[in-house]
């Protein structure tokens, strides 16, 4: 039996590995006195929960959207399914292996354990596949729905085989696409604004994702469904013989077999041969912006309140913040505004009611809102540690925490909010809202998102971290789990409010309307005051 009995230095390995996928993760779950007692036993079990529940929930969850779908009829669903989560694992795969491999540079400290230096790497890919697991969780109910649907009986179980490869080709890439990137003689500011743009897109699949099964695949689905034609993709096409679907099989793992010493190889040379060049540029950079909010910040003739806020808009205005942070939020209110002139329209919406105007055009109000101000990766939840060490700079300042933080709060509100009050008339004035309402609406869009903003700045008070090397790190601090849940339900919610007036329009009058628009602003102020005092007597603010 000892035989099978893992290396205690590699079970040792991907325990620490484990730890460094999420470094802020692990920073913030370190800061908790339970865990500072024991860290290897608290901080790896957190670490492990939520990599296990995040699994779970995408199971559940997909499985209750997915499963249900027509695989026999509608085969090509199968393939497109599989490549959106394929591309979703891979793409926070190349983000987390590149942490693992080159961020951590703890090569040197493992060359010291009486290990093979492959191991090094296997602790690393293992640690990176148990933490990316859950993005691609949902292709395994995907592919069991599909084979009981085309009843291939006992040979479902074909479709645990297909996750388990799928899984293995995309951990594979995503290795060799951050070896690709750890191994480029470039300057890390580069590096960093690669993964940005995989956060980015990682985005535009998770939200387009969502709405992409009501409005991209719909007219196909019923063209297909009207002619009784199956279109098949190259995956299902296979699939249709079990003997091609098993040679298939057969011929990936055979080809993962051949590529994995080479991998291996470039992957220890690659690390080996890692360092960061330029750091020295960047670093003078840091310092230089370091100076220049030194001198704002320290100019006593004019209100500090003005210039902490030119301050603050200062170190938001970056490209990797705009491209991650803004382009986060506007993605999803340019796909979901084709729901609201669909509803009027079927509605035959009359520009001429001034109640069907309010009724619709607070209804949009409230829905931009949310979506605008849910979104995980919104300019409120990196704000305040976006100063990194100069956060502990400033609080030595004679200078009132509450007056940084309003800096910061305002700062935020004037990058974001009026982009986002322009889309939202140029939705209401596309779909036919009287000029006259709009503003109104413009109204009611401040005082929902500001709650929900404020809610956001004290999410990221209170998990503050200066020990980030990117954007991406920062707006990954709430696991995947929660992220996709809290994007889920607010899209839920938006859904909700498309629908109930569509379907409700002629009982809902002014006094309804006022009323439950009053209780969704009551909730989410008193949800915001809770919060605030909650912690503004724990960290004294």
């Amino acid at each position: 039996m000892n035989r099978f009995k893992m290396d205690p230095n590699l079970k040792w390995m991907i325990k620490i590995n484990s730890l460094m996928v999420n470094p802020i993760q692990f920073d913030r779950l370190n800061k908790d006195d339970k865990c500072k007692l024991d860290q290897d036993k608290y901080v790896l079990q957190k670490i492990i929960r939520s990599h296990i529940t995040g699994i779970i929930v995408m199971l559940l969850v997909y499985g209750l959207i997915l499963g249900f779908i027509d695989f026999k009829s509608l085969p090509i669903m199968y393939d497109i399914i599989v490549l959106i989560f394929m591309a979703t694992g891979l793409l926070q795969s190349i983000v987390y292996f590149y942490n693992v491999l080159f961020e951590s540079q703890d090569y040197d400290i493992y060359k010291t354990l009486p290990v093979k230096e492959s191991y090094i790497v296997i602790a690393k890919i293992i640690s990176v596949a148990l933490a990316s697991c859950s993005a691609v969780a949902p292709i395994l109910v995907v592919s069991i729905a599909s084979a009981i649907r085309n009843g291939r009986g006992l040979m479902s179980i074909l479709g645990v085989l297909d996750f388990i490869l799928i899984f293995m080709v995309t951990m594979f890439l995503g290795a060799g696409i951050s070896t690709l990137i750890g191994g480029f003689n470039i300057r890390k500011k580069w590096r960093n604004l690669f993964m940005n743009l995989v956060n980015m897109v990682n985005i535009i699949i998770n939200v387009g994702f969502v709405l992409s099964m009501q409005y991209m695949f719909r007219d196909s689905i019923m063209k297909m469904m009207s002619s009784r034609a199956s279109v098949y993709g190259p995956i299902s096409r296979l699939m249709m013989s079990n003997l091609w679907h098993i040679l298939a099989l057969v011929a990936v793992a055979l080809l993962l077999i051949i590529i994995y010493k080479p991998l291996m190889r470039k992957l220890l040379k690659s690390i080996k041969n890692y360092n960061i060049v330029g750091d020295k540029g960047t670093n003078k950079e840091r310092t230089t912006k370091y100076t220049k909010g030194k001198k704002h910040v320290n100019n006593r003739s004019a209100s500090i309140l003005p210039v902490l806020v030119k301050y603050n808009i200062s170190k938001l205005i970056d490209s990797s913040i705009i491209m991650q942070n803004l382009f986060s939020v506007f993605l999803p209110l340019i796909l979901v505004s084709s729901s609201f002139s669909s509803v009027l329209r079927d509605l035959n919406f009359d520009p001429s009611d001034l109640r069907a105007n309010l009724v619709f055009g607070l209804m949009i109000s409230v829905g931009i809102g949310l979506v605008a101000s849910c979104i995980p990766s919104n300019i409120f939840s990196i704000v305040v540690s976006i100063d990194r060490e100069d956060h502990d700079y400033l609080k030595i300042l004679p200078l009132s925490r509450k007056k940084y933080f309003l800096s910061k709060f305002l700062a935020g509100i004037i990058m974001q909010l009026p982009l986002i009050c322009v889309i939202l008339g140029l939705i209401e004035w596309y779909v036919g809202i009287r000029l006259s309402i709009i503003p109104i609406c413009i109204i009611s869009l401040i005082l929902v998102v500001l709650p929900i903003y404020g809610s956001w700045m004290l999410y990221d008070i209170e998990h503050r971290s200066d020990k980030w090397q990117n954007i991406t790190e920062l707006n990954t601090r709430l696991d995947s789990a929660s992220r996709f849940l809290l994007i889920f339900l607010v899209f839920i919610v938006f859904f909700g409010l498309v629908m109930l007036p569509h379907t409700f329009y002629k009982y809902i009058s002014y006094g309804i309307l006022f009323t439950v628009w009053s209780i969704i602003l009551g909730l989410l102020y008193v949800f915001f005051f809770m919060k605030y005092r909650g912690l503004r007597k724990r960290l004294n603010i």
